[in-house]
């Protein structure tokens, strides 16, 4: 992953309101995340995810449609 660069991942409907996504890749970054509501088209308050991780877990806010949308910028050092 490089800084600038976005990612999203949707959830369907029904899915575990629980999954992981491979941050490995993302190694000394930090990722900026937050859930988007395609229901309504409003994003939920934003959070912070240190990259490196091969298994964060996620919880999307029900068991409805949810899109994580993932933006990487530089890490420390």
């Amino acid at each position: 992953a490089d800084p600038g660069k976005e990612y999203v991942v949707y959830s369907l409907i029904g899915s575990s309101v629980q999954f992981t996504v491979n941050l490995g890749g993302a190694a000394g970054k930090t990722l900026n995340a937050r859930f988007y509501d395609p229901r309504t088209g409003t994003f939920q308050p934003g959070f912070a995810v240190a990259g490196g991780n091969a298994a964060e877990s996620f919880t999307k806010p029900d068991v409805a449609d949810w899109v994580l949308h993932l933006t990487v910028n530089s890490g420390p050092g």
